[in-house]
């Protein structure tokens, strides 16, 4: 194996050696002086690897765990040019970062130098994660200076990518000559005169498979070309981008031109005049789905419906440019977030083109388009698919991974594959196709370099965790600087985990393997600024900063100094950073924002100047601008603003607004009220501009305004006599209102009010903002108020409001639901905060029929001395569509006791229904509570009349979902047959296609409008192979009555919600879809990944379902309402066998055996599906118990059946099964004797039920559920039984518990066999109950604490 990339430097003796020799021209003597011990000064590295080649240390990869752009945004921390060859930098190398620098440049050489090596670029990925993290940055930037340079055996695609990063290192200097750069651009071959036209829909990622109309062209639009896009009313024309608004790369930025910018998809268009023709690569880098054609009548040149960030030349197509003018056509689609794309034209062997025009209009009005050719001849070059054909193949018939140098070959190309994959992403990131070279890279040749890498790509942080601690694991004590970073590493997942002691103990083992890991250092330091003790912090960082000259210590400086209050010196910092990095966007917007939170409104616009130069094509700095001017009085400034930015964004409906309130207020009004009509006309979804409108004309005034008729005064409310605060209360609410108006199609208008009181400053940190969550497609928020009432007196507005979506990407699942935060900042106690807002819907029509539904809690975690709940509804439409509410009790609702009273009124027309509760305490939560409904009071409101009622919509919204397709037939009777089933056995069938949905189809949601309720189509669902819980369900159904088993589909209320009263029927109780098989009285979850067919996860049991549709009498066909049931404990049993061999020092050898089976299976299934990892697992469980046991072995021959019980088979060594007896003086009672376990583990029925003394709610378990214990220990030699625990019999209304021991002698020596049998016959405890169950869970613990004492 070569050495490690960050073994230590050069010592300097040596490297004066090298040096010497270099200067006698022996170059090759030199590198052999370096290779001997690794490492010298960078400046020397510079000057010998231009001067000659040798082998070269192996290439290392950042650390893992930061996802930092490879390529495009690289450049953006890339250094200064360096000093010619024949200028050495004076700087050493004095961190492992900068070692790097020199490892990667070593690689580089050697790769250079062999004809066309893809594996060139293998060292340039990733380099700008290090420009931060280095003392000498010149290094850095001649890595990149070098790898530019032209040589005959570069290939000319890592030479772009070189370019590429050189032009950006141009840019980031501020001083590059627009000639330079046009000269780099031109040989990149980036084309950069694009028209484009946008967006159309891509809702549910359909845009990318809808052919729209610029696709279907064949003659090149008109100027005034008119298209229908994704909003209604809103017409679409061509627009050119000017070259000056593309990002500093060149990629073309949709999201900057296009409105909206989400779930959209835009075409671009260049008109490309060849001087002859010509085969040609047609290279792009995207951020989402993308067709790309040349010419008409052909095939796309790329199809790739995939979503990922853009890096360069992430796609590669063969193309031929006819002599004259060529369109070429590109469509990129988008999800959320960056919307852009760059593309290259090149030669198919990746060298610039000769005798190419662009354009971004067509040559003539309506210009015929061509007809395009076929592409023929070899594929272009691409690196991916040269690095992927440098894997060695695998040998024929070969039994067996590779090994020796084959399993080294094919391991270091898989590294540099999945290295490859990860930064250039040209995948769809949920595949994580990097990860699972890189796995492979790691089980034929696992070193902690590999784990590192491994690590990197990892997606998910307990994969992660366990990649960096196999490699801490791997034996030997050598290369402790790569320990070194591995310690760094699993201290930041630790600390991501918030489990700061285990991340503090990480970074100290870093820093005592590497002193010059600086960043261990600088994360301990921070932890401790975070524990409350910055001063220190800032003390140790200046003398971390005198040792390095990182711009990673820089910044943390600035940010800790900011953190603390000391903006100047912290601002002063920020300003040389941009001395160094004169583009860094955040030392930008700190020094902006500071100068607008002094209120220095020039100095504010100066950096704003700035901030524009670097990012011409970014919208956020003109609407800052605009913000500022307007709030300084300059509005006709203000106003310019905003009219330039409507030349880019005609589309923006903000803009538009914005630009009618500057005008109004300038006294143009009616200028202003035209456009407000236009934002209205963009954004129709807007009450509240209707609304200003009104008010604009004072005839007009709605009678309809909630917060004018509803609100409370802040005024009245503060001057109202407040209770005593009790102590431990953060903070309370002074008033919560909510104020619905339910029109007759069941959309609503929702008038919010809410004052908190802080009372502490837990209160401040946890009350300083507020999310008002909305479906931007069918929903606005108007924000009437939002206020700080500061105990002084004094009357602030919020600081600050932004939007984010409200996705859970972790969880696999993606909404079109927004939340807009308004923040407050200087809380203290006794200031109150407000808000109020209106959420409006506005959708054409109601997507759930005429429903209404709404639950509504009257409790919190804090005090609430005013809860009001108010509908306002016609009295016509009350009369004619009744509302149905659940019961309210006569007295006092809920856990605390919480009155609620209701009262009916008429006020005009509208019917208003009030609902009151005052002085309610807050919510005391504890572990183990029921869910929320079952806890504090509920209001519950319903436009249905009975549950059937409910089932007949579901059923009717979900028919035409429930088509199956050939494939699905074809699937479902594959996977009987593959099931080899006797004939007859329906269970086998059911079984065969569960099996099937669970296994092949991943979970992921799409809850996109409709789609929160109504499922995907089946046939979509199947070929996606992913989907939610109801597009699973769905499929499972359908391929269930392929093979001729009836079920329903059936709506849940997950047990973690809690119980809720069955009246009224409603949509808004349930969370969850499964299935009802009633032939076998079975309920199914498809997305119980690692349960089996009858083993009902404890979530889906007894909660309340809807069965939809149950054929069986009385149901006949119609839905119901009824419960899951409680699956008994005998069905779900551990039964554990242990074989001890004990030795007189205490150390054993450990047979084990164990059978799993029923709900428990599920997560030893989860635990342990990993086969690469079943034996770090398995060990690790024995570790938390008897630290230091080595696994020899473990099995588990049917941990993917699941079907199966889960089988394991152990074997271990276990240094101290028993520990020596102490007396209480702490000296041993008996020479050797021995104190074991009783069962081989620590008692924990208490510690884990019922810590609690004593609770308010209910206990729930889980689920039943049996635990059998056989434990036999043979004794050692003249070791006897000293101590025999009792036998015990317990019994109860939860379970049973019984031990028995037993002792005898086998060959001469005493063997102990001890029987344990706990079963737990409750899923829940009543609050009642539970000192009785406590004191079950006790007499059980002290029944297994009993110890085995043995001695000689």
């Amino acid at each position: 194996m070569h050495p490690g990339p960050f073994q230590s430097l050069m010592q300097a003796t040596a490297c004066s050696a090298a040096v010497k020799d270099l200067r006698h021209k022996q170059p090759r003597a030199a590198l052999q002086t370096v290779a001997a011990v690794t490492l010298c000064s960078v400046s020397a590295l510079v000057l010998l690897a231009t001067s000659a080649l040798a082998p070269t240390p192996t290439y290392a990869q950042t650390r893992p765990g930061v996802t930092a752009p490879a390529i495009v945004k690289a450049p953006a921390r890339l250094a200064p040019a360096a000093a010619s060859v024949s200028t050495p930098v004076a700087l050493a190398a004095s961190s492992p970062y900068d070692a790097e620098v020199a490892s990667r440049l070593f690689r580089f050489e050697k790769e250079a130098v062999a004809a066309q090596s893809p594996a060139a670029v293998i060292p340039l990925l990733g380099t700008g994660d290090l420009w931060e993290q280095v003392d000498d940055r010149a290094a850095l930037s001649h890595l990149l200076e070098t790898a530019a340079k032209p040589r005959p055996t570069l290939s000319p695609l890592v030479r772009a990518i070189a370019l590429f990063m050189q032009r950006g290192l141009l840019l980031h200097q501020g001083k590059a000559e627009a000639a330079v750069l046009a000269s780099i651009k031109q040989e990149l071959g980036v084309v950069s005169t694009f028209a484009v036209l946008g967006p159309f829909d891509n809702d549910g990622r359909r845009g990318h498979s809808s052919p729209y109309p610029p696709e279907q062209e064949t003659t090149a639009p008109t100027r005034d070309a008119e298209y229908a896009g994704k909003t209604l009313g809103q017409p679409l024309h061509w627009r050119t981008i000017p070259e000056a608004a593309l990002t500093r790369e060149g990629s073309v930025p949709l999201d900057s031109w296009l409105r909206p910018d989400a779930q959209g998809t835009a075409y671009a268009v260049a008109y490309v005049k060849s001087e002859q023709q010509q085969r040609v690569a047609v290279r792009v880098g995207s951020t989402g789905a993308l067709k790309v054609w040349v010419n008409q009548g052909t095939a796309p040149v790329l199809d790739r419906d995939v979503y990922h960030p853009l890096r360069l030349d992430q796609e590669v197509g063969g193309a031929v440019l006819l002599a004259g003018w060529n369109r070429i056509l590109v469509k990129v689609s988008n999800q959320e977030g960056r919307w852009s794309f760059l593309l290259r034209l090149t030669t198919p062997e990746g060298r610039p083109l000769a005798g190419i025009t662009t354009s971004a209009t067509p040559p003539t009005e309506k210009w015929q388009l061509p007809r395009g050719v076929p592409y023929s001849g070899a594929a272009p070059a691409s690196l991916l698919a040269s690095l992927r054909a440098r894997v060695p193949k695998l040998t024929p018939g070969a039994k067996g991974p590779p090994t020796g140098a084959q399993a080294q070959a094919r391991a270091q190309a898989l590294l540099d594959l999945g290295l490859y994959l990860h930064y250039m992403v040209p995948f769809d990131p949920e595949t994580r196709e990097d990860e699972t070279v890189l796995s492979e890279a790691v089980a034929l040749q696992p070193s902690r370099h590999a784990y590192r890498l491994l690590a990197l790509a990892t997606g998910e942080v307990n994969r992660q965790r366990r990649a960096v601690e196999a490699g801490l694991q791997l034996p030997g004590d050598t290369e402790p600087k790569e320990r070194a970073r591995l310690q760094l590493d699993l201290g930041r997942i630790y600390e991501e985990g918030s489990r700061q002691r285990q991340a503090e103990q990480a970074y100290q083992q870093a820093v005592s393997l590497d002193p010059s890991l600086y960043t261990a250092s600088l994360q301990l330091l921070l932890l401790q600024a975070s524990r409350g003790l910055p001063a220190e912090a800032l003390r140790q960082l200046r003398t971390l900063r005198t040792q390095h000259r990182a711009l990673r210590l820089l910044r943390a400086h600035a940010e800790l100094l900011a953190r603390v209050g000391r903006h100047a010196e912290s601002e002063l910092l920020y300003s040389t950073i941009l001395t160094e990095t004169r583009d860094d966007s955040d030392a930008h917007r700190q020094l902006l924002a500071r100068a607008r939170a002094r209120g220095e409104t020039e100095a504010a616009l100066r950096w704003l100047d700035k901030i524009e130069q670097l990012s011409p094509d970014a919208i956020w700095p003109r609407r800052e601008r605009a913000e500022l001017l307007e709030a300084s009085g300059q509005l006709e400034a203000a106003l310019v603003v905003s009219s330039d930015a409507l030349t880019q964004l005609g589309g923006d409906a903000e803009w538009h607004e914005r630009r009618g309130r500057l005008l109004q207020r300038l006294g143009r009004t009616e200028l202003a009220q035209t456009a407000y009509q236009r934002a209205l006309e963009l954004h129709p979804q807007n009450p509240a501009l209707r609304q200003h409108l009104l008010y604009m004309n004072p005839q007009g005034r709605s009678s309809d305004d909630l917060a004018r008729n509803f609100r409370v005064p802040m005024e009245t409310l503060l001057a109202l006599p407040r209770p005593e605060a009790k102590a431990g209360d953060a903070a309370r609410v002074l008033l919560d209102q909510k104020v619905t108006r339910v029109h007759n199609n069941g959309l609503t208008e929702v008038y919010k009010q809410r004052a908190i009181e802080i009372l502490d400053e837990r209160g401040a940190t946890d009350y300083d903002e507020f999310d008002i969550r909305y479906t931007p497609d069918t929903q606005s928020v108007q924000i009437k108020s939002a206020k700080l009432y500061k105990k002084s007196g004094e009357v602030q507005q919020s600081v600050a409001q932004d939007e984010s979506n409200v996705s859970e990407p972790w969880y696999g699942l993606y909404y079109d639901v927004h939340a807009q935060t308004v923040r407050f900042t200087g809380l203290v106690p006794g200031d109150v905060v407000t808000i109020e807002y209106v959420l409006a819907d506005v959708g054409r029509r109601n997507l759930l029929s005429d429903y209404f539904g709404d639950v509504h809690f009257m409790q919190e975690e804090i005090p609430v001395l005013d809860a009001r709940y108010t509908l306002v509804l016609p009295q016509k439409d009350l009369q004619e569509r009744p509302l149905y509410f659940n019961a309210l009790p006569s007295g006092k609702a809920g856990i605390d006791g919480v009155e609620i009273k209701r009262t009916d009124e008429l006020k005009g027309a509208d019917h208003l229904i009030k609902f009151v509760a005052t002085n309610v305490p807050r919510l005391r939560s504890e572990p183990g509570m029921p869910g929320i409904t079952e806890v504090i009071p509920y209001i519950h409101v319903s436009t249905y009349k009975s549950w059937e009622d409910v089932a007949t919509w579901y059923r009717g919204l979900v028919s035409e979902q429930l088509q199956p397709s050939a494939e699905i037939a074809q699937a479902a009777k594959a996977a009987v047959a593959a099931a080899n089933l006797s004939p007859g056995d329906e269970l086998g069938k059911l079984r065969a296609i569960y099996n099937e949905v669970v296994r092949r189809t991943r979970y992921v949601g799409l809850e996109f409008g409709i789609h929160g309720y109504k499922p995907y189509k089946v046939a979509q669902v199947f070929q996606r192979k992913f989907g939610d819980c109801k597009d699973k369900a769905s499929l499972l159904k359908v391929m269930l009555k392929e093979v001729g088993i009836d079920s329903s589909l059936v709506l849940a209320r997950t047990r973690r919600n809690g119980q809720i009263a069955p009246e009224p029927a409603s949509l808004s109780v349930f969370d969850h879809a499964i299935v009802y098989v009633p032939k076998f009285d079975l309920y199914l979850d498809g997305t119980a990944e690692f349960s089996g067919s009858t083993e009902l996860p404890a979530q889906d049991q007894d909660i309340m379902v809807l069965v939809v549709e149950d054929p069986r009498a009385p149901y006949k066909g119609q839905g119901h309402l009824t419960k899951t049931p409680v699956l008994p404990a005998a069905q779900s049993l551990v039964n554990r066998q242990l074989q001890v061999q004990l030795q007189p020092s205490g150390a054993a050898r450990v047979v084990e055996h164990i059978e799993v089976s029923g709900q428990s299976a599920a997560k030893w299934r989860e635990h342990y599906h990993v086969a690469g990892s079943q034996k770090e697992r398995y060990e690790k469980v024995w570790n938390d118990t008897y630290p230091g046991s080595k696994a020899l072995r473990v099995e588990l021959p049917s941990i993917n059946d699941l079907e199966k019980a889960v089988t394991l088979k152990g074997e271990l060594e276990v240094p101290s099964w028993g520990r020596p007896q102490e007396s209480r003086a702490g000296q041993s009672q008996g020479k050797g004797d021995l104190v074991l376990r009783l069962l081989g583990r620590e008692p924990d029925l208490l510690r884990s039920f019922a810590r609690l003394s004593q609770r308010r709610y209910d206990l729930i378990l889980g689920f039943p559920w049996t635990h059998r214990d056989q434990v036999t220990v043979r004794l050692s030699g003249a070791q006897k039984l000293r101590r025999q625990p009792e036998a015990k019999h317990l019994e109860s209304p939860f379970g049973r518990f019984d031990l028995q021991v037993e002792t005898k002698q086998v060959g001469g020596a005493t063997e102990v066999t001890v029987r344990a049998e706990l079963r737990i016959d409750r899923h829940r405890i009543t609050q009642a109950e539970y000192a009785a169950f406590r004191s079950f869970c006790t007499d059980v613990d002290s029944a297994i604490s009993q110890q085995l004492v043995v001695g000689e």
